[in-house]
């Protein structure tokens, strides 16, 4: 996989530009990315998908089908997705959502974004009447709602043959890989993540899909620089706006810090080893002395290096980090520590 071809790229970042102006600058830059769901259940995957999008409130209701649902429910004329889908959202009233499930076709998390993104543009009325453009426009509109890392995780679907041969590979969206991949880099490389968050985030991805994401997100920048940036600057206004955390995900304190007392400690050690080694060597008692000294030393020197923390597991964190490195979480403001 690579970059989708240069004539199809403007297209996907002007459909990007229409949902940025719908929705927000927020959404796309600064709202938790969509990292696992919390259950295999597919009415707590639904409830924890509504959840991301701030629709906890909402009731879910399932009725499992197994025939065509165009003709089980005529009324079914909700961003409709065509034969082939395990989820069907039938009826949008509200405060309650009303799904059909395939019980023959479990859904996967990406069919999941999928269909959960097709209520979400039903509830804003941008649904298109041409059903192919729709589901393009729905995957595209899966990544700027956070679904993205999901849905190129999704992406392939592959039969395997003894001793591993791959029989059949093929998309399971309706915009290729490329595309997916390059709408997800346009995200990533707006929000400046620094090359550690970068390889957590595309870590759990298939080789070549976390490739084609790399690929994205250099290119924005590089030579994309001045379209993300023409992208970005068309809501700046919009950077405030809050949006709620999903299920599962929780704020962490950044707290600063220095590292004087572990600079202590490793001074003590060392003043310790050319102590002993002073005694050893020479059969010279003063030169314990430097114990004390080499602790001293090593305190003013780890005194004047700061360091910062996460509040939740520790690790440390570098000045670019949005989320925590070790445990995911959102960071914010903290206090001090030691």
């Amino acid at each position: 996989m690579s970059l989708p071809p240069p004539e199809q790229r403007p297209w996907l970042l002007d459909q990007l530009g229409l949902l940025v102006a719908e929705g927000g600058l927020a959404r796309l830059v600064s709202s938790p990315l969509l990292e696992g769901l919390p259950s295999t259940e597919p009415e707590a995957q639904i409830r924890a998908l509504l959840g991301h999008l701030g629709l906890a409130e909402v009731r879910v209701e399932l009725e499992p089908i197994d025939l065509d649902t165009g003709a089980l429910f005529p009324e079914a004329r909700v961003c409709r997705r065509g034969g082939e889908g395990a989820l069907w959202l039938i009826e949008d009233q509200g405060l309650r959502l009303r799904w059909g499930l395939r019980a023959s076709v479990p859904p996967e998390p990406a069919s999941l974004c999928h269909e959960v993104s097709h209520a979400w543009r039903h509830r804003r009325g941008l649904c298109v009447e041409d059903p192919r453009l729709e589901e393009l426009l729905t995957d595209l509109t899966a990544v700027y709602l956070g679904f993205g890392l999901a849905c190129v995780g999704g992406q392939r679907q592959r039969r395997l043959a003894q001793g591993g041969l791959v029989l059949e590979s093929r998309p399971l969206g309706a915009l290729s890989s490329e595309s997916l991949c390059f709408v997800l880099g346009a995200q990533l490389a707006a929000r400046d993540l620094s090359d550690r968050q970068l390889q957590r985030l595309l870590g759990p991805l298939h080789r070549e899909q976390a490739q084609s994401v790399r690929e994205a997100v250099a290119h924005f920048r590089r030579g994309g620089h001045a379209q993300l940036q023409g992208l970005l600057s068309q809501d700046a206004d919009d950077l405030g706006q809050l949006v709620e955390l999903p299920e599962g995900a929780r704020p962490v304190a950044r707290r600063s810090g220095h590292l004087g007392y572990p600079g202590a400690g490793a001074g003590l050690v060392l003043g310790l080893a050319l102590g002993l080694l002073g005694v050893s060597a020479f059969d010279e008692l003063r030169s314990l002395a430097l114990m004390p000294l080499c602790g001293m030393l090593g305190g003013l020197l780890g005194g004047s290096m700061a360091r910062t923390r996460c509040s939740g597991c520790g690790t440390n964190l570098g000045q670019q980090d949005v989320l925590c490195p070790g445990c995911g979480g959102l960071l914010t403001d903290g206090g001090s520590a030691p």
